[in-house]
C-alpha cells in the first residue's frame, strides 16, 4: 500500500494528511483558508494592474511627444536649411546679374545657374524673373513639404536676406526703405496687380496672393478659410473702393496706426466677405522692393 503524503496544519503544526479539508487535531477548516490565501493572491495581483495601465500611458505619452518633438525639430532644421539655400541663390544671382556677358540681367531660369540645390524635400526651388512685369524683381521661394507652389507651407526669404539682396541688387537702399526705416504697422496682407484675366472678371482690383508670416491677417482664422479659394480680390478698404488703385496706393490704406482697427472687403470665387483686422507690426517687407 502506498505511503499516504502528509503535510503540517497551518493552524495547530501537527501532521495531518495532504488532502484533509480540516484538521483532526485542531478542527480547522483548511479549505476556508485555502480560499482565503488564493483570495490575498489575487488581491496583490490585481493590485499591480493599475500601476501597469499607468507606467502604460506615461510610455506611450512619452513616445507621442517624443515624435512631435522630433517632428518640430525636423521642421525647424528643414526651414534653415531654406533661408541658407536662399542666401546662397541669393549670392548666385547677383553675381549672374553682375557679369557683363549676361547684360546685368537676371536669368529666367535657375537652370542657367550651376551650383543651384534641391529643397530639404527634394524639389527645385521656386524662381521667376518678374522685373519686366512687376515692382519685385524676382520671385524665389520653397514649394515646402508638399511640393505644391501657392499653398500655405510655402517658405519665402525672411526679412533679412531680402534686405540683404536689395542693399546688393540696387547698390543702394530704395528710398522707401530709409523714409520706413522703423516698423509700420498694417496687416501682413501680400497683393499683386491684376492680370487681364482678373481684370476681365471682376474689375481691375488688386488681388491677394498671400498673407505674411506671424502678422495680423496670418492669424486671422476667416481671411485664412477665404484664402483657399482662388481668386482673392481686395475690393474695399474701411469702406473705400479699391477699383482702379495701384498695389502702393492700396497698402496705403491698410496701414495705419497700431492697435486700429481696418475693415477689408474680399471677392473670391464664392462669395464677398468683409473682414475686421487689428493692425499690428509688419516690418518694411511690403517696401523694400519699390525703388
Amino acid at each position: 500500500m502506498a505511503e499516504e503524503k502528509m503535510k503540517k496544519c497551518p493552524f495547530c503544526g501537527e501532521e495531518i494528511l495532504e488532502v484533509a479539508i480540516k484538521c483532526k487535531h485542531c478542527k480547522e477548516d483548511l479549505a476556508e483558508n485555502a480560499t482565503v490565501q488564493n483570495d490575498s493572491k489575487e488581491k496583490k495581483k490585481m493590485s499591480w494592474t493599475p500601476l501597469l495601465y499607468v507606467l502604460t500611458s506615461i510610455f506611450l505619452l512619452a513616445i507621442i511627444a517624443f515624435v512631435f518633438i522630433r517632428k518640430n525639430y525636423e521642421n525647424e532644421k528643414a526651414e534653415k536649411q531654406v533661408q541658407d539655400d536662399l542666401k546662397e541663390i541669393v549670392k548666385l544671382l547677383i553675381s549672374y546679374k553682375d557679369d557683363p556677358t549676361n547684360g546685368a540681367t537676371l536669368p529666367e531660369s535657375l537652370e542657367q545657374i550651376d551650383g543651384i540645390k534641391i529643397d530639404p524635400w527634394g524639389k527645385i526651388y521656386v524662381y521667376k524673373n518678374t522685373a519686366r512685369t512687376d515692382d519685385e524683381p524676382f520671385t524665389l521661394f520653397s514649394a515646402g513639404p508638399n511640393g505644391l507652389a501657392g499653398d500655405k507651407d510655402d517658405i519665402y526669404m525672411n526679412d533679412y536676406l531680402i534686405n540683404s539682396f536689395v542693399k546688393n541688387y540696387f547698390k543702394e537702399e530704395p528710398k522707401e526703405v530709409k523714409s520706413e526705416k522703423s516698423a509700420f504697422f498694417g496687416v501682413g496682407i501680400i497683393l499683386r496687380e491684376p492680370n487681364d484675366e482678373d481684370i476681365e472678371s471682376v474689375g481691375k482690383y488688386p488681388v491677394i496672393e498671400r498673407t505674411m508670416k506671424d502678422s495680423p491677417a496670418s492669424k486671422n482664422e476667416v481671411l485664412q478659410d477665404y484664402l483657399k479659394y482662388s481668386g482673392n480680390f481686395l475690393v474695399g478698404v474701411d469702406g473705400k473702393s479699391t477699383k482702379n488703385l495701384s498695389v502702393d496706393d492700396t497698402y496705403k490704406l491698410l496701414n495705419g496706426k497700431e492697435g486700429t482697427k481696418v475693415k477689408i472687403s474680399i471677392e473670391t470665387s464664392i462669395d464677398g466677405v468683409d473682414i475686421e483686422i487689428i493692425r499690428g507690426t509688419v516690418g518694411n517687407w511690403l517696401l523694400i522692393f519699390r525703388r
